[in-house]
């Protein structure tokens, strides 16, 4: 489950995924135009659970919220990097409660650990741990802008060699 992110807000993340590319860092990037902020991840579904899915998500009622993407971050660790995101917050923890009715709603334990993010880069390995860092030192503080997320939605992950291709399956709207 995801919120898309507005064009403007892609366009700004496009030279992050730039600057990232010039660090030499073995990672498969994400495209931008496929940039997204994760709320839920699902795993591999049929098409008969995507439908329940689907069917149990419309019942998920919220309020629209504002969101400021900004900072950079590492998972699962500075030490240990596998992907860099760039983080999603809002004020007033709205993100954090659609996490958490989505994965009631789909029968899930919510993340105790749950950090709203947009995942950058996929890293192979870390080879160039000291260039991932000073690159996160230098973004630490940047604000990539703000937007109203006024809708969530099921999205498809497909990974290939090429990297992750994601596909909007079904749209929820917020408010």
């Amino acid at each position: 489950m995801a919120v898309e992110l507005p064009e403007e807000i892609r366009y700004k993340l496009r030279d992050t995924l730039a600057e990232l590319k010039k660090t030499g860092i073995s990672a498969s990037l994400s495209k931008y135009h496929q940039l997204h902020v994760t709320l839920l991840f699902l795993g591999e579904k049929t098409e008969e659970e995507a439908a329940k899915i689907i069917e149990e998500a419309k019942n998920v009622k919220m309020g629209k919220f504002p969101i400021e993407i900004g900072g950079v971050g590492f998972f699962p660790s500075e030490n240990y990097i596998r992907v860099v995101w760039v983080g999603a917050n809002d004020g007033n923890g709205e993100i954090k409660l659609l996490h958490s009715k989505l994965a009631k709603a789909l029968d899930m334990p919510p993340d105790k650990e749950f950090i709203s993010h947009i995942t950058l880069a996929r890293v192979k390995s870390n080879d160039n741990l000291k260039k991932l860092k000073d690159l996160q030192l230098t973004l630490a503080e940047k604000s990539f802008g703000e937007f109203e997320a006024d809708e969530f939605c099921l999205v498809k992950s497909e990974l290939t060699p090429e990297g992750a291709k994601y596909s909007v399956v079904e749209k929820f709207s917020l408010g």
